[in-house]
This record gives C-alpha cells, sequence and structure tokens, in this order.
C-alpha cells in the first residue's frame, strides 16, 4: 500500500523473477485512461480496452471490448455482485 503507480511495474517483474511467483505473473499489464484527456494514439495498439462501472448496490460489471486488426472483434459483459 502506498507505492507510486510508476515503480509497482519494476516491483512485480522482480517478484515474477522468483519460482514460487512466477505463474501468478504470466501477464502484467498497469494502464488506465483518464477520460477527461484527450484520445492518445497509443491506445489503438492495445488489443483490449475495458471499464467498469456500479448498476446498483453490490453490482458491478466490467465491459471488455476486444479488438483485432483494429477492428472490434468481440465485446464481454462480466455481472460480479
Amino acid at each position: 500500500m502506498g507505492d507510486l503507480a510508476e515503480k509497482l511495474y519494476g516491483e512485480f517483474v522482480s517478484i515474477r523473477s522468483k519460482s514460487q511467483y512466477a505463474s501468478k505473473f504470466e501477464r502484467i499489464l498497469l494502464a488506465t485512461k483518464d477520460l477527461s484527456l484527450s484520445y492518445d494514439p497509443l491506445m489503438a495498439r492495445s488489443p483490449q480496452w475495458y471499464f467498469a462501472y456500479s448498476v446498483g448496490a453490490d453490482v458491478h460489471e466490467m465491459v471488455k471490448i476486444n479488438f483485432l486488426g483494429g477492428k472490434v472483434s468481440y465485446i464481454i459483459v462480466e455481472r460480479y455482485k
């Protein structure tokens, strides 16, 4: 708790190098987009965009938009209670 976001990636890479934790870090991605800022062209390279929102008391949905060749390939909506 309290670590700066820009330092977390390096710490995760370090933890991943330890054999007992390697399987838990098959893919490391720390990304966020502040929607109040303008469009970031680098986002176009991402194979997936996602966002979450609340739909009620203790109920949330996560929408994952998957891309292939720069076009929407499929969308997944997951509901969590």
